[in-house]
């Protein structure tokens, strides 16, 4: 009888921890956009909520090359898109929050649009980079959310 109470007391506090979700806030997620200005060329965009994963381009669309720009923070030469993610409504603290593309972490000070409220960022994209992992933790203490970017088959990378 000893043992059963124990092991109720266990799935109770089991069941609390699932509940609660271990002290971690967590937000809705957003969808992905193109940016305002269509960085990358006039090419086709879908995003599926489901998986929340945007994918660019198909057959014969080129995405465009960029020289860097100090300015918009682009260090390196070479073929981008351009993202646009809104923040959730009830973020309190971003700049806490953090951004990785591909485990390469962000300055949220440089992508965060605080007028629009969404982040904007503008990866590289070549043969060899064709899909990434956007990992975002709105602030700190919240869950992590993961969106994916994937050109489709077909797509040209236009050179310098």
């Amino acid at each position: 009888m000893k043992k059963l109470r124990v092991l109720i007391l266990i799935i109770f506090i089991g069941i609390g921890l699932v509940l609660s979700g271990c002290g971690e806030k967590t937000f809705a997620y957003s969808r992905i956009y193109r940016d305002d200005y269509l960085t990358g060329g006039d090419l086709n965009f879908k995003y599926d909520e489901r998986t929340h994963t945007a994918y660019f381009g198909g057959e014969n669309q080129v995405v465009q090359y960029y020289e860097p720009d100090i300015a918009k923070g682009w260090k390196d030469a070479g073929c981008r898109i351009g993202i646009k993610i809104y923040l959730p409504s009830d973020v309190e603290d971003y700049q806490s929050g953090q951004v990785e593309i591909n485990g390469n972490k962000l300055e949220n000070d440089k992508i965060v649009n605080e007028e629009g409220g969404y982040l904007q960022l503008f990866p590289l994209v070549s043969e060899n980079e064709q899909d990434f992992q956007i990992k975002i933790i709105w602030q700190d203490g919240t869950q992590e959310q993961n969106y994916y970017v994937y050109i489709e088959k077909g797509t040209i990378f236009m050179g310098k």
